[in-house]
């Protein structure tokens, strides 16, 4: 064991220096997120599948949509629980969304005992103007799956301010690996925009 300074020592690592952890870290305090991975919507799909992404390692999990595109006006955004490379749980998703502005009203709406989540309605096909924070709360666990979702994009029609925020539980105890996000009203998705996956800590 080596220790390096004592009680009340500042140690100042200056500028430019790099610190790099080749082992095991411990004593620095818990929280934070790591990356998992990235996707960009490619093919104009009507789907996008991100396989693989939850595990056993993180219970919770960050999903950050940025500058996503469809390319039908007035579409409806859901998304569906994966358990393996092609397998979808299309069953008992109990959902919830209010909206702060749809071109000038308050609508709030849900479904219970649904075939698949919903994050987004309404969406407009206008460039890189859906974006937002999607939680997915024991994805991986056998236990019942949240989410809770806020996003930002444009009303269909109208260049409004739109605010969505939502939540929806699973009533099964699945063990999940992936999610797919799909465009309804048989829109696809634009070739551009990110959607990344971070695990969060667990302590």
């Amino acid at each position: 064991v080596i220790t390096i300074g004592a009680s009340g020592d500042t140690i100042t690592i200056p500028s430019g220096a790099t610190i790099t952890n080749s082992g095991t870290a411990t004593g620095f305090g818990g929280g934070g997120m790591t990356f998992i991975s990235s996707t960009v919507p490619s093919g104009s799909a009507s789907s996008v599948e991100v396989q693989s992404c939850f595990s056993s390692t993180y219970l919770n999990y960050l999903i950050v949509f940025s500058g996503i595109s469809i390319a039908t006006n007035n579409s409806d955004m859901t998304y569906e629980f994966m358990t393996g490379t092609n397998t979808r749980h299309t069953s008992s998703y109990y959902w919830a969304l209010g909206t702060s502005n749809r071109n000038g009203t308050q609508v709030d709406e849900n479904v219970d005992n649904g075939s698949e989540g919903r994050y987004c309605s309404n969406t407009s096909n206008d460039d890189d103007t859906i974006n937002g924070n999607f939680v997915v709360y024991g994805a991986n666990a056998a236990v019942k799956t949240g989410t809770t979702t806020q996003f930002t994009h444009r009303y269909e029609g109208s260049a409004t301010a739109f605010v969505e925020s939502g939540g929806c539980w699973v009533n099964a105890s699945d063990q999940f690996t992936g999610i797919a996000f799909d465009v309804g009203n048989g829109s696809n998705f634009d070739n551009r925009g990110t959607i990344k996956v971070y695990g969060i800590h667990n302590s």
